[in-house]
This record gives C-alpha cells, structure tokens and sequence, in this order.
C-alpha cells in the first residue's frame, strides 16, 4: 500500500504540469478575439490592420495597409477621402475578402489602402546597390493621388507614426520596420445597411505581409549518385 501510495504521489506530480500549460495555451488563444473585441470599441469597429510591403528595384517599400472590420463594408461605399494614413500618400482604397491588393475592389471585411511607394516613408529596406530613388507608383490600378501626404499623428501614444529610425545592417543599407498608422476618415456601409461613422482614432498596424518575399522557399538538391546536396 505504501508504494502505490508513493506510484501515485509521482503520477499526480508528472501530470499537474501538463494540466497547467494546457490551460496556459487555452489563455493565449482566447486573448486574440478579446484584442480585436477592445480594438474595434475604441476604433469604431476596426479589428486589426495588417502592413504590406512590396520589393522593387531600389528596395523594399510599404504599398498598402489592410484595414479589418467586423463585418462585411459596402465597397460602393469607399472613396480615397475614406482614411488617411500617417506621412503617405493615398493612392487607391476598395474592399476585399483577404488582406491583399486586388485588380478591383469587392464586398469584404477588409479595406485595403494602397500607397504611394515613392512616398519617402514608404522605404522599409534600402542598400547601396539599390540606391535611393523612388519607383513609380502603379497606374493601371490606382486611382488619382491625393494632393500631399498626410500629416495627422499616429495613434494616441504620442509617438512619431510610419517606419520608426532605421538601423544600419551593413555600410549603405538600412532596415525599418514596416509599419503604418491609418485612419478612418469617412463614414462608410456595411453590406448589411448599417453605417459606421468616423472614429477619429488612428489604428497601428500590427502584422506585416511581405509580397514575394514570404513566398520563398529554401530548396535543395541531392544527387543520388554521389550524395552531394546544393542548395
């Protein structure tokens, strides 16, 4: 009887620490909902916003913010007036299912604000080869820039909004964070026929999408004869 008290004594021991991250994990997961739930009561509806960057010939540069919603928005309902984001230019703004660009906009729960890549916040990764001039700002798809870049403040903590100070990787090249402040400036429509006003609140965008880059895989060969591997 003694030892299988003492069996048990070491089961209940072994077990209780695999009980607790369970729990533990359950916590982290039911913490994402309760995030977007408080973002969307402080920012009118707005439940997250996510950066996205592109690579071009002089480096890599933020194009566009997807902006996500609770529910689905109207996109007949959108104009570029509808958000602003801090230090770029607008270019194009539509709704989408997904949190990417498109050809044209459909009903969806996210926004999708395109930017001016020769906007000088737009630069998320320059070196010395790819220089420092602009490219081009797409034109079959985007609709008329407006006049300037906007100026407003970035969300309420005070702190300058876009990419923060680069950090030198090596000599000529600078890495930023990609991030972006946006805005709703507008009242906009739900596909379901409710309207959500502006909310004057500047959201932060909180995940980056990288086109192209996050599409890349690491491969690699090995030859069956001599066993050599390239990668």
């Amino acid at each position: 009887m003694k030892r299988r008290a003492v069996l048990m004594g070491l089961v209940a021991t072994a077990v209780a620490p695999t009980i607790t991250a369970c729990s533990a994990g359950s916590g982290e997961e039911s913490a994402a909902p309760a995030n977007a739930a408080k973002l969307a009561a402080s920012s009118g509806h707005i439940t997250g916003a996510t950066a996205i960057t592109e690579v071009f010939g002089n480096g890599q540069r933020l194009t566009a913010v997807a902006v996500e919603y609770d529910t689905t928005i109207d996109r007949s309902s959108l104009s570029l007036s509808s958000f602003k984001v801090a230090d770029r230019t607008v270019t194009n703004v539509y709704a989408n299912t997904k949190p990417q660009k498109a050809g044209h906009g459909t009903d969806g729960a996210y926004v999708i604000i395109e930017l001016s890549p020769a906007d000088e916040a737009a630069a998320v990764y320059t070196d010395a080869f790819s220089g420092g001039s602009s490219p081009s700002a797409p034109s079959d798809r985007s609709a008329s820039p407006s006049a300037s870049p906007s100026s407003s403040a970035s969300a309420s903590s005070g702190t300058q909004s876009g990419p923060p100070k680069g950090r030198d990787l090596s000599s000529g090249s600078t890495l930023k964070d990609a991030v972006a402040a946006v805005t709703q400036t507008a009242s906009l429509s739900t596909t379901g026929g409710k309207t959500y006003a502006t909310s004057g609140t500047a959201v932060k965008t909180s995940k980056v999408v990288n086109l192209i880059v996050d599409d890349f895989r690491q491969l690699s060969y090995t030859d069956s004869t001599t066993g050599n591997s390239l990668k």
